[in-house]
């Protein structure tokens, strides 16, 4: 039985991630005016990756995190394997806040305030690209753990992983 979660914007029907990688990253200012309040305009070389739904939730580093919906049921799958006693924490940091996203025409998604209080999107957003997923970033966090991943600590991990 597939799970639904809130729904949010309107839906589009674009062909599901069928595997793309999603790269790159785009700046965006988040429409905070009353009527569209928390409106985000996904970028366009992220939302054909993404495909017409996917799932928005909260994620490490006080970001959001956006999974293409093939992404998120494979996640959903591997924490069900797990012991729930084990994956509960795991479980409810994601599952508690999840939303499905369809972009509009305009290809904007709605990001509900307990979202963006987490991330803290005021204004200024940069949405980047993560191989399988997508990060959406208050620009000025993204910019020090930028300055931080150029630091020492990101080559040793890439040794690690024995890149």
């Amino acid at each position: 039985m597939k799970q639904k979660w809130g729904k949010v914007g309107k839906s589009g029907e674009t062909p599901p991630c069928a595997g793309k990688v999603v790269a790159g990253n785009a700046d965006r200012r988040v429409q905070l005016c009353h009527r569209r309040q928390g409106r985000l305009n996904f970028p366009p070389k992220f939302r054909e990756a993404m495909g017409g739904t996917f799932i928005v939730t909260r994620w490490l580093d006080d970001c959001l995190v956006a999974f293409p919906e093939d992404e998120w049921e494979r996640i959903s799958a591997l924490l069900s394997e797990k012991s729930m006693v084990k994956s509960r924490d795991v479980q409810r940091f994601l599952y508690a806040t999840a939303v499905e996203a369809s972009p509009d025409k305009q290809g904007r998604i709605l990001l509900p305030a307990n979202l963006r209080q987490h991330a803290k999107l005021e204004k200024d957003v940069t949405v980047i690209g993560v191989g399988r997923h997508a990060e959406i970033w208050n620009t000025q966090a993204w910019q020090q753990m930028n300055e931080r991943l150029r630091s020492g600590p990101i080559a040793a991990a890439m040794e690690e992983l024995e890149f």
